[in-house]
């Protein structure tokens, strides 16, 4: 014999076999056919052309998202700011999930409180983790992330009890802890095991995402968890020992305390066995939290474990004291660091990363943090470009109120020389002494909100005779404007200028009996100063930007542009002791009649692979880019900054899964004969089951309205991709007829399950038994992330107007009772008889 392994199916095969004592050979042709059967669908609840009432609906709990803003009042986060120096505690306030709780313990409430921090760290690279920046990822993208790095804190989870919470010890077991519900990050959990394996020491075995149930031998129950069904029934048990088949998959024999993982995940834990029933646990997450001191602060910390798997980077620190008799917990703590770099891209979350291997990292997986991009704010361009065949820079800004002001800065007039402004009219920055077609700078003030206008002097009439008048061109508008001269008995002509509401005084210098003579101004700010080299001065951009211009050495010419922060806006990020807020600045040098850019300091900027330019994000969400910064050749660099005219700002928020209200919905339950996909529609267009996948479905409807009928088309696709549809019909609301007969309900020992057997009272006696050998029952057994699937009520039969035959029987015998004696049991007979007789009539009959 032969077993053939990895068949296809569909393929034709043929098989040799050869003999070699004869040496005789066969061949075996056959054809591997694949699953053309479709599932066959039964639908468990409701039932066919039933009634359904409300009373057969269930409370489903309803979930929503909560989010934290990171910020704390007035203080924003900014580009490159850690989260903890925002907020470096959060709890209740900010986040629901994080709010004061208490823990139940031999009915008496231990009450603590929440909080998740953010530690700031610098590595060995002077990097901060958790910031906003422009960077690299490992995919080889570069754009602004929400960076974490390798090795770096995430946060830190903190429960700190008000007074410790006690449990007496009994060997190695906590007694009074265990069989409690505890509430962590928002996450009910139930302590299936609290131990203490060595004094001082304290392991707690939690379940989250759980049902709770009594089973007999070959009894099945269904349950569904985070949207898996589960089918399950005892195989085997005796006194010591059972095993389950769940969901076609066999179970070794347990013993009380064994647990079991499921090939999925789940994990199934043996509570109980008395007389002939078994007490369990069936969990999607099982969360293991130890620490072999919590007398010290020394940091012994074991990592969290979640189904057995040791969660890498996630520290457990417990608190408290021991002294042989009883062991009391003071806090809890759990440490989240970095396994790997993750690079969260707007509108991604942490959770989200696939770089994040293990998302138990993030304690209890109820909370994320996401990443939104910038606020959406106007910006304006910044531009320092090459003009006129690289001969020349051009300064490009807008100033406050919103004028597109065009520069020329610099000029090479030799092989290794650059002047101000262009071939033909300079740039001044010495308001004091400008000549006829130069530029100059007028500022209205010095802070952000200061207006810049750079004037160009077009010249004016000499003499002291007739009407005289000068003339000036305004970059920002394109008008030449011409002003009137005022004539002094010491020789000086005087005029007045107003622009953006200030007025400036404009004087003559020197000799006036000829034209266009040299003046000086004053009004304004006077933002023109002398420096080694020469003179220097500044404009302001829209949105606080101050851009110097600056002569320099090696007739050089220095332009910086940085952040006006009047308003401690840059908080995050200081570049340099000189200029804290320098964004981008650049020297303006001449090689052979050409000009180009070099020396840049500023902000740190990123080379992308296959890009000829640099990019970078300054604190305010200022985007620099430096063009060609590595030719090879001897082309002219340009710089260009998307600066914004209010700061952008990053939106990172924290995020948490919340219980918010429950809402009544009726279980539409079916199963199939094989795994499966079912869909169903009710209305327009077929949508995926809640629950689904495996032999078990269901799905939870909502809004149901009264006295109407339904019909929902149940569709389920196996493997294979065979398809079966199923069309339910039901009446929803109450309908005048006579009362069904009574029937007995379904067996359900649990909250949260289906039973196939009735057998309500042996199910009672097991719980009574079961609460003996448990120390501290929970108080209320449910699970956090699904509701439990409800037991579902028979729908009522059809009725007739003609009295049963057990009816009768029960009737008849009720009447023997209440007369009693010997002299009734002729009539006894004679009845009994009768009712055979009419039932044989009713059996032809039907």
């Amino acid at each position: 014999m032969q077993y053939l392994f990895d068949l296809e199916k569909g393929q034709d095969y043929e098989v040799s076999v050869q003999c070699i004592e004869e040496i005789n050979t066969v061949q075996v042709n056959f054809h591997f056919a694949e699953d053309v059967s479709p599932p066959q669908i039964t639908v468990k609840f409701p039932q066919q052309n039933s009634i359904v009432t409300t009373e057969m609906l269930s409370d489903i709990t309803i979930y929503g998202t909560e989010a934290w803003k990171v910020e704390n009042g007035d203080d924003q986060l900014e580009f490159g700011e850690p989260i903890g120096n925002v907020s470096q505690v959060i709890g209740g306030n900010e986040l629901i999930t994080l709010a004061d709780n208490n823990w139940i313990i031999k009915e008496i409430e231990y009450n603590y409180n929440q909080s998740l921090s953010f530690p700031v760290v610098t590595n060995y690279y002077n990097q901060k983790s958790g910031v906003v920046t422009y960077a690299e990822d490992d995919d080889d993208i570069t754009d602004y992330f929400l960076k974490f790095n390798d090795n770096s804190p995430i946060a830190t989870y903190n429960l700190a009890f008000t007074s410790p919470a006690p449990s007496e010890i009994d060997g190695d077991i906590l007694t009074d802890f265990q069989g409690t519900t505890l509430a962590l990050f928002g996450k009910e959990y139930y302590v299936f095991r609290a131990e203490r394996p060595s004094q001082n020491s304290v392991k707690l075995t939690l379940m989250n995402n759980f049902v709770s149930d009594v089973i007999g031998k070959d009894e099945t129950k269904t349950f569904s968890l985070s949207e898996v069904g589960y089918e399950i029934t005892p195989t085997f048990m005796n006194e010591e020992f059972v095993q389950f088949k769940i969901n076609g998959e066999t179970t070794s024999m347990l013993k009380v305390g064994r647990m079991y993982v499921l090939s999925n995940g789940a994990t199934l834990v043996v509570e109980d066995i008395q007389e002939g029933k078994a007490k369990f646990i069936l969990g999607t997450e099982k969360l293991e939290l130890q620490d072999k001191d919590i007398t010290d602060n020394l940091g012994n910390n074991y990592e969290v474990k979640v189904n057995s798997e040791t969660i890498d980077g996630a520290a457990v620190k417990i608190k408290g004291t021991d002294d042989n008799s009883v062991l009391s917990i003071s806090s809890l703590e759990v440490n989240m660091s970095t396994q790997e770099d993750y690079f969260i891209a707007s509108g991604e979350t942490l959770l989200g990363q696939p770089e994040l291997g293990e998302k138990d990292l993030l304690f209890t997986q109820n909370w994320d943090i996401r990443f939104d991009g910038w606020t959406d704010e106007a910006a304006n361009i910044i531009s320092l470009k090459d003009k006129s065949g690289e001969k020349e820079y051009e300064l490009t800004f807008t100033n406050v109120e919103g004028n597109v002001i065009e520069l020329p800065i610099a000029y090479a007039e030799g092989s290794n020389s650059v002047i101000l402004g262009n071939q033909d009219d300079r740039l001044n920055l010495e308001n004091s002494n400008i000549a006829d077609d130069q530029y100059f700078i007028l500022n209205t003030g010095t802070d952000e909100n200061s207006v810049t206008n750079v004037v160009k002097y077009k010249g004016a009439d000499g003499g002291s005779s007739g009407v005289n008048d000068m003339k000036f061109k305004i970059l920002a508008t394109g008008e030449t404007v011409e002003i009137p001269i005022t004539f002094n008995f010491d020789g000086e002509f005087t005029a007045t200028l107003e622009l953006s509401g200030t007025i400036y005084t404009i004087t003559s210098v020197g000799d006036t009996s000829q034209d266009d003579y040299n003046i000086s101004i004053t009004g304004g700010a006077d933002t023109s100063s002398s420096n080694a080299y020469g003179w220097e001065n500044y404009v302001i951009a829209k949105g606080g930007a101050k851009i110097d211009i600056a002569e320099n050495e090696a007739n050089g010419i220095k332009v910086s542009v940085s952040l006006i922060d009047s308003n401690n806006v840059g908080d995050s990020i200081i570049v340099s002791a000189e200029n804290p807020y320098v964004v981008s600045s650049v020297d303006i040098v001449a090689v052979d009649n050409q000009v180009d850019l070099t020396n840049y300091a500023g902000i740190v900027l990123t080379y992308p692979d296959d890009d000829d330019n640099a990019y970078g994000y300054a604190v305010n969400g200022a985007l620099v880019k430096l063009n060609n910064p590595n030719s090879p050749t001897m082309s002219s660099n340009d710089l260009e900054i998307e600066w914004p005219e209010k700061q952008r700002l990053p939106l990172v928020y924290l995020t948490t899964t919340t219980k918010n209200s429950t809402k009544p919905a009726l279980p539409l339950e079916l199963s199939t004969d094989e795994n499966a996909v079912c869909s169903y529609k009710l209305g327009s267009g077929y949508q995926e089951m809640g629950t689904t996948s495996t032999k078990f479905h269901s799905q939870n409807l909502f809004d149901l309205e009264d006295g109407k009928d339904y019909e929902i088309s149940v569709q389920c696709v196996d493997e294979s991709g065979n398809t079966k549809t199923e069309l339910l019909k039901f009446h929803f609301g109450t309908v005048a007829q006579p009362a069904p007969p009574q029937q007995n309900p379904p067996s359900n020992s649990g909250s949260s399950g289906s039973s196939s057997n009735n057998n309500d009272e042996d199910d009672d006696e097991a719980e009574e038994e079961t609460t003996k050998v448990t120390n501290n029952p929970p108080q209320e057994m449910k699970k956090t992330a699904e509701q439990p699937v409800e037991p579902l009520a028979d729908s009522p039969a059809e009725v007739s107007d003609a009295p049963s035959f057990s009816n009768k029987l029960t009737a008849a015998v009720v009447g023997i009772r209440e007369k009693g004696g010997l002299l009734y049991v002729a009539g006894f007979v004679l009845i009994l008889f009768s009712l055979v007789g009419i039932k044989f009539v009713y059996s032809k009959k039907n």
